[in-house]
């Protein structure tokens, strides 16, 4: 496997796991802002893309770092 394809699948599990991470959040959210009329009412703020990013970073190294791992053992 060369090294963009790598990237490319790094990329992709990211945002895979971004999406549902960042979605069970927006979830968990909107359900207690209509339940108990609390919480955040705009979709995108600020906020809530510096999470995304955050969450996007980490399982991009994590990824990478994994993947490397595995072909040094094997």
């Amino acid at each position: 496997m060369n090294k963009s394809s790598l990237y490319v699948r790094a990329v992709i599990i990211s945002t895979i796991t971004a999406l549902l991470i960042f979605g069970i959040n927006m979830t968990i959210q909107y359900g207690a802002h209509f339940l108990f009329e609390t919480g955040r009412r705009s979709l995108f703020s600020k906020s809530s893309l510096f999470i995304f990013i955050i969450i996007f970073l980490g399982s991009f190294s994590y990824t990478i770092t994994g993947e490397k791992n595995r072909k040094r053992l094997t």
